[in-house]
Formats: structure tokens, sequence, C-alpha cells
């Protein structure tokens, strides 16, 4: 991955010389920008292990057709009583999902 993400920064630097002389200036400011995504998406790929082979789906959570519900993600602590159920706090927020939101459910 290292490789692509080298031939992209380098494929970067043009676009931003390019800018800079004011050349294209507009159709060079999206490729930069569509450039910065792609160098975004490569560092999430390599963070959170996101290859074909791990990955089970991705959900696309459909609209709730209320602007003020959402999706909550719940430990159920193996019971169908509800009492017991937990929200799920990460850096101790709880984590709240709205319509569009995605899901990478990942192979065991």
């Amino acid at each position: 991955m290292e490789t692509i993400k080298k031939y992209i920064t380098s494929e970067l630097n043009k676009v931003e010389k390019q800018i800079k002389l004011n050349i294209d200036k507009k159709d060079n400011i999206f490729l930069k920008n569509q450039l910065l995504d792609m160098i975004y998406l490569i560092d999430t790929y390599e963070k959170y292990k996101l290859q074909r082979k791990n990955i089970d789906k991705v959900i696309i959570l459909p609209d709730i057709y209320t602007c003020a519900a959402e999706y909550r993600i719940i430990n159920d602590c193996e019971s169908e009583n509800k009492q017991y159920w937990q929200e799920i706090n990460i850096d101790n927020e709880a984590i709240r999902l709205h319509s569009d939101d995605i899901i990478i459910k990942m192979k065991r």
C-alpha cells in the first residue's frame, strides 16, 4: 500500500504546483481534494484492516422517516429483558447513528 500512497502523494505535489501557478485552478483544486480523500481512505483501510477478505458486508442504515429518531447500539447482555440492555459508549460518548450512516460488518 505504501507504493500507492507514494504515487498519490507525488500526484498531489504536482497538482499543488499547478494550483500555485494558477493552471486550471478550479479543476486542480477538485483533483487535489480527490487525492486527499484517497490518502485518507487508504489510511483508514490500513488502520482498520479493511480488506475485501475481512469485510462481510457494508450496511447502509435505512431512512427512519422522523427527523428526531436515531439508531442506537445496544449490548443486550444475552437477555431478552430490555431492562438489562446497555447502550454502548465509546470514549464516554453514546454512539448515535442516522439514516444513510454505514456500518462495516467484519467477517469472524
